[in-house]
């Protein structure tokens, strides 16, 4: 059979008419050429309404060259024509050329850099794309026209319709983002196409360069060029540092670094956002070569809110050296800075900054003002910025308020809770809490039933926040019934609800209580379990505390410095070097920062506990230390008899101009005391007052009487005790009577007793003591007596507690104890031995009984 050939044009294969299809396949050529050589090379077109052309034209012919190259695939592949000339083959392979050349130019609209640099992109994806923003750009076009028939040169502002339009089209877009764009670049590409379509509508002008145009629409920001002003547009609705990154790399591409107004809004977003990135603020910061005043201010509130906020002061100081001055944006987070790490002399200079640019006055610097120097403890400098302020907001109030109770201050702060009533201004939850809380420092429990009923009566709104508080205020104040009944009636209890109930227990000694609420609350946190050890830290069960550490590691909570800090106490206090060092195990191999006040516990554990040497090498290694570091070093040196060591300590801690305060002087007069050094201790006890200006006190006095008793001085200690300015308790008279059973001077004894009778009558210590002066002296006949006062006067003798540690475990026990499971058999070795001491006649029966 004879292949018939083809005639006419009209025979061939996607051809639909001879003329339509020659003039379709030039246009295809024309416009791909073009327009990709124009957004390559970035060519300014001359008109923005050539420009409308070019992608509407595009927008239609996409299309129509597509569908040419299915009915070329159709006609070789389904329908199986003959062998067709060389003529026919190139015009097949031209039309697929052609439409995968006009695709690539669709594609370089939206983003020829995608394009180039991420060869993987789905052309699908960025035909639907060109396709939605020539449709979007034909519209436009449309639009610029009609309103160009109304007003020439002109800039229009659209109406309702418009509006309705424009929302229209937001929600086609957004529809057309979720089916076309699943990837990231997508996205950017995508704000790409409708930013176009975004300017157009806001700028409808014909006859007029697209420059001019976009400068008319932000004459105020001084856009570069339409990507410019998309890409400050982009920023505004950046959501997260990946997307971010994509529009930092188009303003580098683009040539857009040297923009201040769009790096600035960049460097917020990263400096403020909760989605952002301080470190690549900072980079970009590092690299603008005249930064403006917003984008200090950006940096300077980022890094106040971070880890390292003296970052923010050195930010500042470099701003004002650079020429730039200070705003009331500004020094809110400089003051939040020097109020947080203590940086007063920069607060002052801040301070007269603030009058020097104007800009005292402000409200927002005048509440930071007040804030700072009441983190100083300045409550009198900030009373009168407080006082300054001319139109005081509700932030003042309560600024000026909560520094009454953060330092206590109860009268004043409800003095000027009455001020601000008078004022007409409502208190809010901050308010009610402050007060609240200087009710729970001062235990003052009428102003704190005055608040909760201030609370009923006015009806206030409170929160979670506000119960919590009343509920602590009550418990910290002693009436556990009421805190229990805020507790009952709370709806929503939180962990802070129950931890504060359990700390009320605990802290007025009702620990069965508060083990039972403890058990009872659904999730503990850290700081639960903190109030739980600390409470049987304090009441010296510390056994309790280290078995509830130990199933507080098993339930997977991660202990803080806190719990640390109570656990290594307890180790200390019941000498268990074994748990305490693998504490010291736990903090190294965690990478826990070792701050100040977990390294001085840590160096008290260690002294407690026997290894003075561990102790003064951790001090030793410690590169800061406060006068609480030194007095532990001083404490422990005291504690193990170095009484000229801890002087030397002391001497150092005088040249590195750490001043002392009481607690200084009573480890050294307690080292003085324990060495022997009645003269260095006569010394210290004297420039004590003359030269540091601090009034011994009852431990002071403790010690110098023990000293003087221990060297055979009592005569010179009963003079000490007569002169003291206040009444001596019982440790004092207990030193002095210990120094009498040292030298056996019976007369002195007696008269102690006397006056420790009539302190505490109850007390058997007194009674033990002086029965054992009578042994030791062998008058059994007084020693008799004392012990028939005792029976009489129904007092009993404190059963003393005893630790020993066995294979790295820590036992208690007393006398006559039968808690041990193995008690029985210990009763039976310890009568064996006594038999034994018998029968060597170490000790007299008759004088064994007494002392028992």
């Amino acid at each position: 059979m004879t292949l018939m050939q083809p005639s006419t044009m009209d025979d061939l294969p996607g051809s639909f008419g001879t003329s339509a299809s020659l003039a379709l396949r030039l246009g295809q050529t024309i416009f791909s050429f073009a327009s990709l050589l124009f957004m390559c090379f970035e060519v300014q077109f001359y008109s923005y309404t050539a420009f409308c052309y070019l992608v509407t034209v595009m927008g239609l012919v996409v299309p129509w060259s597509m569908t040419l190259v299915v009915v070329d695939a159709y006609s070789v592949f389904v329908k199986c024509l003959p062998r067709q000339p060389r003529t026919i083959l190139i015009i097949i392979l031209g039309d697929w050329a052609l439409s995968l050349l006009l695709l690539s130019a669709a594609c370089s609209t939206a983003s020829v850099t995608d394009l180039l640099i991420d060869i993987s992109f789905c052309s699908v994806k960025l035909c639907s794309r060109f396709q939605l923003s020539a449709a979007m750009a034909f519209l436009s076009w449309f639009l610029s026209l009609e309103k160009k028939k109304k007003k020439k040169n002109k800039l229009s502002h659209p109406g309702s319709e418009f509006k309705e339009l424009q929302t229209q089209l937001e929600s086609s877009l957004a529809e057309a983002v979720t089916g076309f764009c699943l990837g990231q670049k997508c996205y950017l590409c995508c704000l790409v196409q409708y930013n176009v379509m975004f300017v157009t509508l806001r700028n409808l002008t014909v006859g007029s360069r697209l420059n001019n145009s976009l400068h008319c629409f932000s004459h105020s920001l001084s856009f570069k060029t339409s990507n410019h002003q998309f890409l400050h547009h982009l920023l505004e609705k950046c959501k997260s540092m990946s997307q971010l990154r994509q529009i930092h790399a188009q303003i580098i591409l683009h040539r857009l670094t040297l923009q201040n107004l769009t790096l600035g809004k960049l460097i917020a977003f990263c400096a403020v956002a909760d989605a952002g990135d301080i470190r690549y603020a900072q980079l970009v910061f590092d690299q603008v070569i005249e930064p403006n005043k917003f984008m200090y201010n950006s940096l300077i509130r980022g890094y106040s809110n971070t880890d390292t906020p003296l970052k923010s002061l050195l930010l500042y100081r470099k701003m004002i050296s650079s020429g730039h001055s200070p705003n009331e944006f500004t020094l809110p987070f400089v003051l939040k800075v020097c109020a947080g790490t203590a940086a007063f002399r920069d607060a002052v200079v801040v301070h007269g900054q603030a009058i020097k640019f104007g800009i005292g006055c402000q409200v927002c610097v005048q509440n930071g003002l007040i804030n700072v120097y009441i983190s100083f403890g300045l409550i009198r400098f900030a009373r009168h910025v407080f006082d300054e302020i001319s139109q005081r907001t509700l932030v003042s109030w309560n600024t000026m308020i909560g520094g009454y109770s953060k330092l206590g201050f109860c009268k004043e702060a409800f003095w000027l809770f009455r001020e601000m009533r008078e004022s007409e201004l409502r208190p809010d939850k901050f308010t009610l809490v402050n007060l609240l809380s200087v009710c729970s420092q001062s235990c003052d429990l009428a102003l704190g039933r005055f608040v909760h009923l201030h609370i009923v009566i006015t009806g206030v709104e409170i929160d979670q926040i506000v119960r919590n508080a009343l509920l602590d205020m009550y418990a910290k104040c002693g009436n556990l019934r009421s805190s229990q009944t805020v507790f009952d009636l709370m709806s929503d209890k939180n962990v802070v609800s129950w931890t504060s109930l359990v700390c009320g227990y605990a802290k007025n000694g009702h620990i069965e209580s508060a083990k039972a609420v403890f058990d009872k609350m659904p999730v503990k946190n850290v700081v639960s379990w903190n109030a739980m050890i600390t409470c049987y830290v304090q009441e010296g069960q510390f056994n309790e505390a280290l078995a509830l550490f130990n199933k507080m590691q098993s339930s997977k909570v991660v202990p803080d410095k806190a719990t640390l800090v109570s656990i290594l106490s307890a180790c200390g206090q019941i000498g268990d070097l074994v748990m305490g060092e693998e504490i010291y195990k736990y903090i190294c191999n965690s990478n826990m920062e070792l701050g100040l006040t977990l390294l001085n516990s840590l160096v008290d554990m260690y002294a407690k506990c026997g290894a003075l040497e561990m102790a003064l090498h951790l001090f030793l290694k410690s590169p800061e230390k406060n006068v609480v570091s030194w007095n532990v070093i001083i404490g422990a040196l005291a504690l193990h008899g170095c009484g000229l060591k801890a002087i030397e300590m002391f001497e150092d801690m005088q040249s590195r101009e750490v001043f002392p305060d009481k607690f200084t002087f009573t480890g050294l007069l307690s080292a003085c005391c324990h060495s022997g050094l009645v003269d260095t201790g006569r010394y210290y006890f004297d420039i004590m007052n003359s030269f540091y200006g601090i009034l011994p006190e009852l431990e002071h006095y403790a010690c110098m009487v023990d000293l003087l008793g221990r060297l055979g001085l009592l005569d010179e200690a009963v003079r000490l005790i007569g002169v003291m300015p206040i009444k001596p308790d019982v440790v004092i008279w207990g030193a002095l009577l210990g120094a009498c059973r040292i030298h056996g001077n019976l007369e002195i004894s007696k008269q102690i007793l006397k006056q420790l009778l009539e302190l505490e009558p109850h007390s058997s210590g007194p009674y033990v003591l002086l029965c054992n002066i009578f042994c030791e002296a062998k008058r059994w006949e007084d020693a008799k007596k004392i012990r028939k006062l005792m029976k009489n006067g129904g007092v009993t003798k404190s059963r003393a507690i005893s630790f020993i540690e066995i294979n790295n475990h820590v036992f208690e026990f007393m006398a006559y104890d039968q808690r041990h499971q193995l008690s029985s058999s210990i009763y039976t070795m310890l009568d064996q031995l006594t038999d034994h001491l018998r029968s060597c006649s170490f000790f007299d029966i008759d004088e064994m009984q007494v002392l028992v």
